[in-house]
């Protein structure tokens, strides 16, 4: 799944925030039917779906997606373990059962970054969980509420320079990759930012919205719906090349922030 593919196949809208292909979606299907059973044992169980985020966000919508896809396989049910930037959901399914029927869809954070960041953990990325493989691709982008007078990346850190009280910075977590990326571009623009940590993407576009907050970075299928309303203006995506569905954003390559290229991938994984 990508938002900023060059090719324009035909596309599946089963959430306004995410695109996925007829192509992509059987494969991503196949893929997860094929690691974690056969028909007969998921149409016995019930496959828990593990999300450590919100309902409504990215990771979410990409879990439920999947779930009505494999759901002639047997019962799909989405839970929602939201907080510590996924990683209760992952100590969810190290504790459960090793019989394949949990399934987690995380983000690169819970599976490489966490495991660096914290002391402690209730799970091993590579003791407890079997991967199933990546079911998504996106990058990040960074937003502002529209009464932020500015209209590129470069009359934002003039803003944030001349109002320094005011630069709060939205994420979906602390130690996600969003987080880093917002410091990086910090960093490269020799500006401060105050980080404001939230419990998933969902919660954070709300305040951003809402104007609570006066900028975010997270992923784009956050904020994608957002920005097309006029609810939020998007200044720059991380992506190496522009989104065919947001053309006219640029990349931050383009905006003079070459450290801020990367994109983010959802992976899953079994007990």
């Amino acid at each position: 799944m990508t938002l900023y593919s060059k090719k324009k196949p035909r596309r599946l809208n089963m959430h306004p925030q995410i695109s996925i292909t007829r192509r992509q979606l059987l494969a991503g299907c196949t893929v997860l039917a094929a690691q974690m059973g056969s028909d007969a044992l998921w149409a016995q169980e019930v496959v828990k779906v593990l999300v450590g985020f919100p309902a409504g966000g990215a990771i979410d919508a990409t879990a439920r997606v999947y779930s009505n896809a494999t759901s002639s396989l047997g019962t799909m049910i989405v839970e929602n373990r939201a907080g510590a930037a996924g990683n209760i959901a992952a100590g969810t399914l190290a504790q459960s059962r090793p019989d394949g029927n949990t399934l987690m869809l995380a983000p690169v954070n819970v599976y490489c970054i966490s495991q660096a960041l914290y002391r402690s953990l209730a799970f091993n990325t590579a003791r407890d969980f079997a991967p199933v493989g990546i079911v998504a691709k996106f990058p990040w982008a960074l937003a502002v509420h529209p009464s932020i007078p500015v209209q590129n990346v470069a009359e934002l850190v003039a803003w944030i320079k001349a109002n320094p009280e005011k630069a709060m910075c939205g994420m979906a977590a602390i130690g996600s990759e969003g987080h880093l990326m917002a410091y990086a571009f910090s960093k490269a623009a020799d500006v401060n930012l105050t980080f404001a940590p939230y419990r998933g993407g969902a919660p954070m576009t709300q305040d951003l919205m809402g104007g609570q907050i006066p900028m975010a970075f997270d992923a784009i299928p956050n904020l994608a719906q957002p920005h097309k309303a006029g609810k939020v203006k998007m200044l720059a995506i991380t992506s190496a090349t522009r989104s065919e569905l947001l053309p006219e954003v640029p990349t931050f390559s383009e905006a003079g922030y070459p450290v801020a290229t990367g994109e983010t991938w959802i992976g899953a994984s079994v007990r």
